[in-house]
């Protein structure tokens, strides 16, 4: 078994962390599942339905057994939509610096608006990229949570503002 990105792991865990006002003390068990299913999602090998489906079925299912609610499951398609959005950055990684992957449709209007234009940058270019995707990426994840807000604005509101900060935070200090 190869073994799984510890960002990857990271960023499940804290998509799902976000909702503990909406989850309680299950959202330990639902970080946990939702971590694996991102990282084994994102590996080699597996089909990223795996992060598609299991991540939206383990918050959204989470959220609606523990509130006995069926209003989370609204949020269900709306968040496996957003999660088919690519977070790539182009990169420029063959051995004579051409580039080796497009990056994603949000990856390289991010580097455009970052660098100016398609061409090779500075690390700290990249990083910023990708934290600028990341968090736009995140604060979709959460915009496709608002059923959520059903059962508590405020836990709502604090999970937008804490997935919106953490998913992009945790991919820096993982890497």
């Amino acid at each position: 078994m190869k073994k799984l990105s510890s960002e990857e792991m990271a960023v499940g865990a804290v998509v799902a962390l976000a909702w503990f006002m909406i989850t309680g003390w299950w959202t330990i068990l639902i970080a946990l599942a939702c971590g694996y299913l991102w990282a084994k999602g994102g590996s080699e090998g597996t089909s990223l339905i795996v992060r598609r489906l299991g991540v939206p079925t383990a918050i959204c299912g989470g959220a609606a057994l523990i509130n006995w609610s069926w209003i989370p499951l609204v949020s269900f398609l709306p968040f496996f939509g957003v999660l088919t959005i690519g977070y790539g950055i182009p990169s420029w990684n063959n051995p004579d610096g051409s580039m080796d992957d497009k990056g994603s449709p949000l990856g390289r209007f991010w580097w455009i608006k970052v660098h100016g234009g398609m061409t090779k940058g500075t690390k700290e270019e990249e990083t910023k990229t990708d934290l600028l995707v990341r968090g736009t990426l995140a604060f979709a994840y959460g915009l496709t949570l608002l059923s959520f807000a059903w059962i508590s604005v405020l836990g709502w509101m604090v999970g937008l503002v804490l997935i919106t900060i953490l998913v992009p935070l945790m991919v820096v200090l993982v890497k």
